[in-house]
């Protein structure tokens, strides 16, 4: 398992035991089949994927940049100005993965969509 994915994975339990889910819970609200796909993921065995990350920031109330880097949370203003001077305002970058599926493609443009409202 490689750095990153470590401190997503911690993270992403710490915000699960805060909010008292169960991974059978969040499994659920991403629409994994069973828990065992969540514990994947929060145990760093299985990439959190983008449209994951984007269901859990909604859930939790928080940034996708914290779910991506749980050190942002809790440094409220402090962290955003910082931010705010490595990256202009509105502006984020995001990978997408396509697998040459019609369906994929739609999936990936609505949740692009979604996000580019929130920045507005």
């Amino acid at each position: 398992m490689d750095i990153e994915r470590s401190r997503i994975a911690q993270g992403l339990k710490a915000l699960r035991l805060e909010h008292n889910y169960t991974q059978e819970y969040l499994a659920d609200v991403l629409g994994k089949g069973d828990y065992s796909a969540y514990y994947r993921i929060e145990s760093g065995k299985t990439e959190l994927k983008f449209d994951d990350a984007f269901k859990l920031a909604a859930l939790y109330k928080v940034s996708m940049e914290e779910i991506y880097d749980p050190s942002l949370r809790g440094h409220g203003r402090v962290m955003s100005e910082a931010r705010e001077q490595l990256y202009p305002a509105n502006r984020m970058n995001i990978s997408v993965t396509l697998d040459g599926k019609e369906s994929t493609l739609k999936q990936q443009i609505e949740l692009l969509t979604k996000v580019n409202e929130l920045l507005a």
